[in-house]
């Protein structure tokens, strides 16, 4: 066993307390901005399946798959990040306890410097906190754009060939119109100048 004095103990003991916050802040921070990477990109799905013409049977279908493959594969990284994060909350929790952090009159007298919530790192209530309001984030927008993608409606098959007939139908009438009124000219031009001997 090392011969370590007390002071060097808190030393080594504070310097690891601020390496496990750090990490925390960062998952917490990863995890959030990965899942507002999700939100924007299922907001971006819906928008483009509510702006188009329908959508063809195989494109809804790869388009659902989608969805429940980045569903699961968020979750399953949300959940690696949170494993992640509850051991360090533990290790912060041991450390705290080490440094007299959770005792009464350690620091503050008849009280504690953290309050007893804190000590050893003890899970928040179930659907409360940093990674359940995820689960319930992600959940909500997987849910809803799949939704929307489901029930969207089918592709119309000749709403594209409609339009072009209407179109060259305008254009059609439009040249007849034209025709008629150059043969009404020409006939009032001879009219007048009588006919040609």
């Amino acid at each position: 066993m090392l011969d370590i004095d007390k002071k060097d103990k808190i030393d080594i003991l504070l310097n690891q307390l601020n390496e496990r916050y750090n990490a925390l802040h960062k998952m917490r921070e990863r995890s959030l901005s990965f899942v507002i990477w999700i939100l924007g990109f299922g907001i971006a799905v819906i928008w483009v399946v509510l702006t188009k013409n329908g959508l063809a049977p195989l494109q809804r279908s790869l388009l659902m798959i989608l969805i429940v493959i980045v569903g699961a594969l968020t979750a399953y990284f949300i959940r690696a990040i949170e494993r992640g994060f509850t051991t360090n909350k533990k290790i912060a929790g041991d450390i705290e306890q080490a440094l007299g952090f959770h005792t009464k009159g350690f620091f503050v007298e008849k009280n504690t410097i953290l309050p007893q919530e804190y000590e050893k790192g003890n899970q928040n209530p179930v659907w409360s906190g940093h990674f359940p309001s995820l689960y319930i984030w992600l959940a909500a927008i997987s849910l809803m754009t799949f939704l929307i993608v489901g029930f969207s409606p089918p592709k119309q098959q000749g709403s594209s060939l409609t339009r072009d007939n209407g179109f060259q139908g305008q254009v059609n009438k439009q040249n007849l119109d034209n025709n008629s009124t150059s043969s009404t000219q020409v006939e009032t031009t001879a009219a007048i100048n009588g006919p040609r001997r």
